[in-house]
């Protein structure tokens, strides 16, 4: 509204070359942004990130259009500072948080209510604990695993860290990411240091419910394709941390498609 009447006004700003071809960008990227949600039914908000810069140019001049002559550039200064201190704020209280290391524990902390393991994988980490937030799960649930690890020493390698359900057919479910949330490298890694690592493991909702389904972890190299050995020893990949017990989904009364012939009080049936 504010550019059409900046338009009909012939003031700020003018129907330029320079103006149009912003508008024309911004609506370029939407225009993307709907064909893409229209092929593949998904949302990607990031694709409008390019835009940011154009809308705000288009936003400022909007204001501007609806304010008079008198108050227009001291409001516009105004609007565009407000959006940089908001921009700023970001870093300290958004970007900095989410891409902050784990805190390192003590001692007393690392074997403090949790279970321990203590292996050594690869050499250079060792697995003193774990947690999982449950040991029964229904299909389609998530399951948090804490892993306690502790630098045994350092590396110039970065490893993922893996933890997966296995069955008698292989495979089940695998959680695949590198440490502290991808924001604690193994290369990162200094000697001594001790911390706890969370993982999600989603329970496939295909999954047939059984009893002592093991939840392993480990470390995985991906240049060499192959896992880090467990307490040097060949063919020992993972360390086995609990068994988990697969329950059938809650379906509540009766699940929808099935037939069911049931008398209810003589009066309904």
């Amino acid at each position: 509204t504010g550019m059409i009447i900046s338009i009909m006004r012939q003031g700020f700003p003018p129907p330029t070359g320079p103006w149009l071809t912003i508008a024309g960008w911004s609506l370029l990227l939407v225009g993307g942004l709907l064909r893409y949600r229209l092929s593949l039914l998904v949302f990607q908000g990031r694709y409008l990130f390019g835009a940011i810069s154009s809308n705000s140019l288009l936003l400022a001049a909007g204001i501007a259009g609806l304010l008079p002559d008198r108050g227009r550039r001291p409001a516009v200064a105004g609007f565009l500072a407000l959006l940089l201190a908001a921009s700023i704020s970001i870093v300290p209280t958004t970007l900095l948080p989410a891409y902050a290391k784990p805190v390192l524990l003590d001692s007393e902390d690392l074997f403090s209510g949790q279970l321990l393991v203590d292996q050594s994988i690869g050499g250079f980490a060792g697995l003193r604990g774990y947690w999982v937030s449950t040991e029964s799960a229904r299909q389609g649930d998530v399951i948090a695993v804490d892993l306690f690890w502790e630098a045994l020493g350092e590396t110039d390698q970065n490893y993922l860290v893996f933890v997966k359900l296995f069955g008698p057919e292989g495979q089940l479910a695998s959680r695949d990411s590198f440490p502290g949330g991808g924001n604690y490298a193994t290369s990162l890694w200094q000697t001594g240091d001790l911390f706890v690592d969370r993982h999600w493991i989603s329970v496939p909702e295909e999954l047939e419910p059984r009893m002592g389904v093991p939840l392993v972890a480990g470390l995985f190299d991906l240049a060499a394709m192959k896992s880090l050995p467990v307490d040097h020893k060949a063919g020992r990949e993972f360390v086995t941390l609990t068994n988990i017990n697969i329950l059938p989904c809650e379906t509540g009364a009766l699940e929808s498609g099935q037939p069911a012939d049931v008398n209810v009080g003589d009066m309904f049936r």
